[in-house]
């Protein structure tokens, strides 16, 4: 078989092929020194990232109307925000980027670091002495199934069956994206993003927070001051 018809045959397959390269802005940006690069004008800068931009365009984006795609984005995710939400300050960070990848059509990076989320707080459930107590021994070790991990803490107690819920629901999407049986359209990737990122709002939500896990936060509490502690040493 001829190279010619090998690509044609992968066209077929897969209906179209794209070709991905730099344009000259960028190619020369490669070549530039830290120096040079922090002295290009404002107007080279905003051509640089339009390239960039250019570049990493995707058909989950807007690009005739990329102000208001991402306007009506943030409509979607803020609607989910009807109260505070309470979170330990490296789990906050990782959701608001969440967030952020919503609002610019990165639905699948956002839905992985949604999955991510809910391994953070499992992982951090199972390290709070108070709940360590109410779960023998056999059942304390932390596997690398998310799912068993979630199965006990709801079996003793730790989570409730709501919250349980909504955090299975968060693996089951980020699942189905990590290990696809086959690609999904785009509106359902979008769909199932905001799902996940609405069962994280809820689970969350200050109420629920204070009402059901104050122990995490005081376990949260006193990461925070062993790292802050910790920095004040090496820098003193």
């Amino acid at each position: 078989m001829q190279p010619e018809d090998v690509f044609d045959n992968l066209a077929v397959k897969y209906h179209r092929l794209w070709c991905l390269g730099l344009s000259p802005n960028l190619a020369l940006l490669k070549s530039l020194s830290r120096d040079q690069i922090s002295s290009l004008g404002e107007e080279q800068q905003k051509l640089l990232l339009l390239s960039w931009d250019n570049l990493v365009w995707n058909e989950n984006k807007d690009k005739q109307k990329p102000i208001l795609d991402r306007l009506l984005a943030f409509q979607d995710v803020t609607r989910n925000i009807t109260a505070l939400l309470l979170f330990p300050q490296w789990i906050m960070d990782r959701f608001k980027e969440a967030l952020d990848q919503y609002t610019r059509g990165e639905w699948l990076s956002s839905i992985a670091l949604c999955g991510a989320i809910v391994e953070f707080v499992v992982g951090d459930f199972l390290e709070v002495d108070h709940y360590k107590q109410r779960i023998p021994v056999r059942d304390r070790t932390r596997t690398n199934n998310a799912k068993a991990n979630l199965l006990v803490l709801k079996a003793y107690n730790i989570l409730h069956e709501e919250d349980y819920q909504r955090l299975d629901d968060v693996r089951k999407i980020r699942n189905s994206y990590i290990h696809p049986e086959k690609l999904r359209d785009t509106k359902l990737q979008r769909e199932d993003n905001l799902a996940a990122l609405t069962r994280l709002c809820e689970f969350f939500d200050e109420t629920n927070m204070k009402q059901h896990y104050e122990e995490y936060f005081l376990y949260a509490g006193q990461i925070m001051r062993k790292m802050f502690q910790a920095s004040d040493q090496s820098q003193s």
